[in-house]
């Protein structure tokens, strides 16, 4: 007895068939298109596949450097870093994670490049890494607290030199504070010429 399935789009799942992926022409407004049917066979394949593509996942994610930001005791307002400086600050390291030792300005000129995806979340400590240290890093704005210090952000951006774009200045940015410092060092943020900040 042959089963199908109904899913989305015209696919198809057909429990019976031996072929890996089959298909059969049908019209969709008028055009005619080919809906594919994915079989038992194919399913089992894709299970012995999963771990592999996982496996692959995961190796990319540790090849990344967690960043740690140390700003100065009682810091409060944007952070803007500004990647790729010749005359910036040399990278730094805490074991394997890059570390940005932030100005009382809160911009930061470094020779690190953008890292923008994740294998962590940020940590952000005043003055030295110590857990008595440690600022609380929430990544949902509506999380941010009206009251408490918190860090937040980690946008990243790009500031063309040129009209044509081959020149280009990558940044990201960061907010230490409660909801309303919060909201204030994002304006604050959006007016700065990060060009004219810029090598």
């Amino acid at each position: 007895m042959e089963e199908d399935h109904y899913y989305p789009f015209g696919l198809t799942l057909n429990t019976t068939s031996n072929n890996l992926l089959t298909g059969q022409l049908y019209k969709y407004q008028g055009i005619e298109v080919k809906q594919f049917q994915i079989t038992s066979q194919t399913n089992k394949k894709m299970k012995l596949l999963l771990p592999f593509f996982l496996l692959i996942s995961l190796a990319s994610c540790t090849a990344r450097e967690p960043d740690i930001f140390i700003l100065p005791d009682n810091f409060r307002g944007g952070i803007l870093i500004i990647y790729n400086q010749k005359n910036g600050i040399a990278p730094q390291y805490h074991r394997k994670s890059r570390v940005y030792v932030i100005p009382k300005n809160g911009i930061l000129k470094t020779q690190f490049s953008i890292d923008s995806d994740w294998s962590a979340l940020p940590q952000f400590y005043y003055s030295s890494i110590s857990s008595a240290n440690r600022i609380r890093y929430v990544y949902d704005a509506k999380e941010i607290p009206e009251n408490d210090v918190i860090a937040f952000g980690g946008s990243s951006g790009v500031a063309n030199k040129d009209l044509a774009g081959k020149q280009v200045i990558r940044f990201a940015t960061y907010y230490i504070g409660n909801k309303s410092i919060v909201d204030t060092a994002y304006q604050r943020l959006e007016d700065i010429d990060i060009i004219s900040l810029a090598e």
